[in-house]
Order: structure tokens, then sequence, then C-alpha cells
């Protein structure tokens, strides 16, 4: 697997550890990771193209969550992380797409458990839902579907551009698709957790604004779900 990470921090102090930390969890075979770092803010940050971005979020020209905005504006499907002394932030960072938050007071355990958590996502980028209509065969990366919905024998699949209607099952759905990405309000329903921005009584909201109500079934499960990637 190869990856191009960027880590920015304006204590030099800092930067060093985290760097340090990061570049001993990923000195591993099968890995090649190219690891730059900055104390400034580049001004061609919304042109930069890396896998992992690391943001500090206390920085004097733009804060952090500025920073991601810029990202996000230009890469939706960037991955970023939060690497902070600022514990008390750590649910105003997921508003923006976080994929994890590293508290500087434990760094290392921190950081593994991010890695760890990274390099399994990052892995599935490669995992594609395969659509076949007659002798046209596509695939589509889990991570750009924002939900299924089932039908009898028709699925419907969900981008963020398009939509597809196929001949599937919800059973054989089930049994292909990731299961720890995509939450299950309903029986008829599965959402990818990245797409969820929050979940409010027994309601899911996307990020597009769309809204699907948990039936009582489905309602510990997917509350349980979605806190947990909220917190790893």
């Amino acid at each position: 697997m190869d990856m191009r990470t960027l880590i920015i921090d304006d204590s030099k102090n800092d930067l060093d550890l985290i760097r340090q930390s990061f570049v001993a969890l990923t000195s591993i075979p099968s890995i090649t990771s190219h690891c730059d770092t900055s104390t400034t803010i580049p001004e061609n940050i919304d042109a930069l193209r890396y896998d992992l971005y690391i943001l500090d979020i206390d920085m004097p020209e733009m804060n952090g969550f500025e920073v991601a905005k810029k990202i996000n504006s230009a890469e939706p499907d960037a991955f970023i992380m939060f690497c902070s002394n600022h514990d008390e932030l750590v649910f105003d960072s997921f508003r923006l797409n976080t994929f994890y938050f590293i508290r500087k007071s434990n760094l290392r355990d921190d950081m593994t458990e991010a890695l760890h958590k990274f390099i399994s996502t990052y892995d599935k980028e490669n995992t594609d839902f395969i659509i076949q209509q007659g002798s046209s065969v596509q695939k589509i990366p889990y991570t750009q579907i924002v939900y299924f919905e089932v039908t009898g024998n028709d699925l419907f699949v969900k981008t963020e551009n398009r939509e597809y209607r196929i001949r599937k099952t919800l059973k054989s759905l089930m049994e292909s698709v990731p299961k720890h990405d995509f939450i299950q309000p309903a029986k008829n329903y599965l959402l990818n957790i990245k797409y969820v921005s929050e979940i409010s009584k027994n309601i899911i909201i996307l990020k597009n604004g769309e809204k699907f109500k948990i039936s009582r079934l489905y309602v510990d499960s997917a509350k349980k779900q979605y806190l947990d990637y909220m917190v790893k």
C-alpha cells in the first residue's frame, strides 16, 4: 500500500514528535509511506493531493478547522485527522468529516488506533460494489455509495451523482457489503456511515440533508454503531 501524508503543526517540537510516532507505526513492509511536514499552512493547501492530512487545530495563520474546510472543498474524499491538546474540541472536529481525533496527551496510543483504522479503511478504497446490467459491468467503490435501498427484488444504489437500479435482494446485498461501514435504519435501507451527519432522536440525517427514520427494531444498534464510529 502506498500513501502520502502531510502533517501540519506550528510547534516544531510537537511536529517532530508526531512525525516520529507516525513513521514508527508505518514502517512495515506492506506500507510505502511518504510523509511531509510543515510548521506553516501551504498557500496551495487546496491544490495538494495527499492521502492523509494530520492537522493541529490551534495555529496562528488559520486554525485547523478552516484548513480542513479548504481541503474538503477541493478533496471531498480526503482523510483528515486532527492532533491537538484541545480535547474539548473533539466533537466540533467531527462536524468536518474528520477521520480521527488524536490527543497529543495520549499521542502514541491514539496514533496507533488512528493508523490501524486508517490503513483498514484505506485498503477498502479498492473494494468495489459490482453492478451488472446485461453485458455491462461497472465497479463502484463502496466509499462512493451514499446508501442502498431495497424494494422487493430491486436494489437502488445511490451515489452522490446518480442512482442505479439493479435486481438484487437484501439478503444477497448483506452478504457482500462491508457491514461496519453501513448503518441499517430499517429493513430496506443501508446508509454509508461516512455520509451520516447526525442521529437526532429516531432520525438519521445525511450530509446531503436527506433524512431516514430509524425503525424501533434498529434504534439501539444504529446509535451504538454511529457512536463507535465517532469516538474511534
